[in-house]
């Protein structure tokens, strides 16, 4: 078994009917054994971009999502209506986050992991639009790291939010959580997939981080459809990812990946850059749905089909 960097799922071996990753499971991103070059400059890097007060608060939050647990009711409810969609998602706009719904399964959990609930509350969060553009920088990796603390924060709140209106919760924190969020907040509807593997937003492009509240709510709203499907056919002219990226992890073309889907990133080379560069977040800052905008994007796009 792999050594747990951010997250374990160990506690929740007294739950006999958790959800187990599939043997073929993809490996968490920091869970990876990455061929590590400059490794005086990696470490420095690290340290620099967490800092002391960020790192508390993250490990705390992260340990908290596994705390709480306790405190789900002993007898939940698990069906909402209307009005506790509502009041959800009011709340989550009321602390900067966006959300949206989806059916998580076996293969979104990552190798060695499991959970307890399979219907997702799937949240997204806004990074800083000047410090994005200022990467690769200290003062971007350190806003990138508040960020996942920030979003990590609010997931525990919503998570808590949950449990009061009478339902169980089980927080899965955007930094070492146990599932996919990407592929998770693809199915929620919330955007499409980029050739740099990052969801595209309409509220914010490739500009934010992701995370999950996994619930025992059967009758979660998921949509039938995704709007933003011609976000693909954009980004298989552009291009742009490609070229730009510092540590030329993103393809062309895409490849299988260790558990069988297909992907533009090698994976090493872009974790790599990441931890060496202060979070990296070129591709996030030259996408052309950051530079220019989503709707803008889509205008053009439109009238170029007519």
């Amino acid at each position: 078994m792999q050594k747990r960097v951010f997250g374990s799922s160990k506690h929740l071996e007294k739950y006999p009917n958790r959800i187990k990753a599939k043997e073929t499971a993809p490996v968490m991103g920091f869970e990876r054994e990455l061929k590590v070059k400059n490794t005086k400059k990696l470490f420095v890097s690290r340290l620099k971009m967490f800092g002391g007060r960020t790192a508390f608060s993250l490990l705390r939050e992260t340990k908290k999502t596994t705390k709480t647990l306790k405190k789900n009711p002993q007898e939940p409810k698990n069906t909402a209506n209307d009005d506790f969609f509502k009041k959800l998602e009011e709340y989550a706009e009321s602390i900067d986050v966006k959300i949206g719904y989806a059916k998580l399964t076996q293969d979104l959990i990552f190798n060695n992991h499991a959970v307890i609930f399979d219907n997702a509350i799937v949240l997204s969060m806004e990074m800083d639009k000047k410090k994005i553009d200022n990467a690769p920088s200290l003062k971007t990796g350190r806003m990138v790291i508040r960020t996942y603390d920030e979003l990590g924060i609010r997931t525990n709140k919503i998570a808590e939010f949950v449990r009061k209106e009478g339902f169980a919760a089980e927080a899965a924190h955007p930094l070492g959580g146990p599932i996919g969020f990407v592929p998770l907040a693809l199915r929620a509807g919330m955007g499409w997939v980029g050739r740099h593997g990052l969801l595209i937003t309409p509220d914010y492009g490739p500009r934010h981080r992701l995370a999950a509240v996994l619930t025992n709510i059967t009758n979660i709203p998921i949509k039938d459809e995704n709007p933003h499907q011609w976000v693909g056919e954009y980004c298989s002219t552009c291009g742009r990812c490609i070229k730009t990226c510092p540590g030329e992890a993103i393809l062309e073309t895409p490849i299988s990946s260790e558990d069988g889907r297909k992907t533009h990133i090698i994976f090493d080379k872009c974790f790599q850059v990441f931890a060496e560069e202060y979070g990296c977040s070129v591709c996030v800052k030259e996408c052309m749905f950051n530079r220019v905008g989503y709707a803008k994007l889509k205008e053009n796009f439109d009238k170029k089909k007519k």
